[in-house]
């Protein structure tokens, strides 16, 4: 038998968190999984052709932006996951890159991702 012991839910605040949150929940809820939420403050690099480790340099505010993600994260949801066991991860880089790291180091199991229908099967569909 199937099972989801961890489900991995990267949200960005949207709309699309709202909608996709619903089916999170029954997910999480008929294999009584724990649901990571993981928001990614992305950071864009300084200049054209700098290195990850230039990206990835502190700016000025960036502890204060990261610590205002951690407490707008802690609210995100909350309604709509309510019951459920939900950790929740403020991470800084790519987000693909987060992402895939965070998949690999919680041993999730499945994920569980929202679109924006910006992508090319979305426009196909769209007349």
């Amino acid at each position: 038998m199937i099972t989801f012991q961890r489900i991995l839910f990267p949200v960005d605040f949207s709309k699309q968190d709202h909608e996709a949150a619903r089916f999170v929940k029954a997910m999480a809820t008929r294999f009584q999984s724990e649901v990571i939420l993981l928001h990614v403050v992305g950071v864009v690099p300084a200049w054209y052709g700098a290195t990850e480790a230039e990206a990835l340099t502190p700016v000025g505010g960036l502890q204060e932006l990261m610590e205002a993600r951690r407490q707008r994260l802690c609210r995100h949801l909350s309604d709509e996951l309510a019951g459920l066991w939900v950790k929740r991860l403020v991470e800084l880089g790519d987000p693909a890159s987060e992402i895939e790291k965070c998949a690999r180091d919680q041993k999730i199991d499945l994920i569980m991702m929202p679109t924006h229908g910006y992508g090319p099967f979305r426009r196909f569909l769209d007349p």
